[in-house]
């Protein structure tokens, strides 16, 4: 079994790397559920339906060009790209993509911290499920 380090991640949104500003990436694949549970059944019985995706990804906020607030925050409501390297992004690992609408963009302020961001995600049709 390879075990893999979150460090190593790789995150594109709309063609741009985050991976420098992000240090949190939860996805999340799912599919409806559909009960088809019949007269005499003593047990539910249920099959598998469509299938969706989200995510949220955060990490240290920066408003230069290329940064999160630049490249997110003009992209809420909208259809864009992913790209998500949870292995990082040199030839022959995993890779994750697809289109999805930005949903949110995030911002805390502690008083004693750094200022964090946080993107709120979901996708829309198929996620691709490939390789660098």
């Amino acid at each position: 079994m390879a075990f893999q380090h979150g460090r190593l991640t790789y995150f594109r949104l709309n063609a741009v790397d985050l991976s420098t500003f992000t240090d949190n990436t939860d996805l999340t694949h799912e599919a409806d559920v559909h009960e088809t549970t019949t007269y005499g059944k003593t047990w539910k019985t249920k099959a598998g339906g469509l299938q969706n995706g989200s995510f949220t990804v955060g990490g240290t906020y920066d408003a230069a060009a290329g940064g999160p607030e630049a490249t997110i925050r003009s992209l809420v409501g909208s259809t864009t790209t992913f790209e998500l390297g949870p292995e990082g992004n040199t030839t022959g690992k995993k890779k994750l993509s697809g289109s999805c609408v930005v949903k949110s963009f995030n911002t805390s302020h502690p008083v004693a911290g750094m200022v964090k961001w946080q993107c709120g995600v979901e996708l829309t049709d198929a996620m691709t499920v490939g390789a660098y």
